[in-house]
């Protein structure tokens, strides 16, 4: 599992070490707790968590909602609410932050591990496809700004692909559009999506005998 880091923002202290010593146990990398904005600025300039989790009232009159508010200029992250507060007044400002989830206390282990992985789930999804660069234009595909050869047939279908991003093209078409009228081959036709695919990342790239080809990006 690709590792992300962790940064925990709590005015309790012993709830703080209860998050950090499940999550370490969990085998997350959490880089610290704090429980002030310019802690947890100090804290994210020189680790970049990709999650933080944030209680919301804080002490000093702190809040949860204006520290993430004020780390979003800083860069990007996910965040994870953990609080008492459920008035919709407090949720609505929460909500605007567009936080990943939002977990209630007294909370369970359980809910916050889940949340957690359902979290990285995306963050590795998001990573994945931020390799891949594709200008429907030029028919130019990079991945990590390496241009990635591909044949002119490779090319057709990733371009009808493309072109139909986030659904399956049905191997009829596949035929259809690459070879016209011409009689092709199962295996030439297999052949050609298996190179295809050893090119790509199966991330983005999935193909199904009974559904055809797909790719997300």
């Amino acid at each position: 599992m690709m590792q992300f880091k962790i940064l925990i923002i709590e005015d309790e202290p012993l709830i703080a070490l209860q998050i950090k010593n499940f999550l370490s146990r969990k085998g997350f990398d959490v880089v610290g707790c704090c429980e002030s904005f310019f802690e947890a600025y100090d804290l994210f300039t020189v680790h970049r968590p990709e999650i933080i989790i944030s209680d919301i009232g804080l002490g000093d009159d702190e809040s949860g909602i204006d520290i993430i508010d004020k780390l979003r200029k800083s860069g990007n992250f996910e965040v994870l609410f953990l609080t008492s507060f459920t008035d919709q007044n407090t949720l609505k400002k929460a909500f605007a932050t567009k936080p990943f989830y939002y977990i209630t206390k007294p909370f369970k282990e359980i809910d916050l591990y889940t949340a957690v992985m359902l979290c990285i789930s995306k963050l590795q999804e998001s990573h994945v496809h931020n390799d891949w660069h594709y200008d429907p234009t030029t028919r130019t595909l990079k991945c990590r700004n390496e241009v990635v050869f591909l044949t002119r047939q490779e090319q057709e279908l990733f371009h009808l692909c493309y072109r139909n991003l986030g659904r399956f093209v049905p191997l009829e078409v596949v035929e259809n559009v690459l070879w016209s009228d011409k009689y092709v081959s199962d295996s030439t036709r297999r052949g050609l999506i298996h190179r295809l695919g050893k090119k790509l990342s199966k991330e983005i790239f999935v193909y199904s005998s009974a559904y055809g080809c797909r790719l997300t990006l």
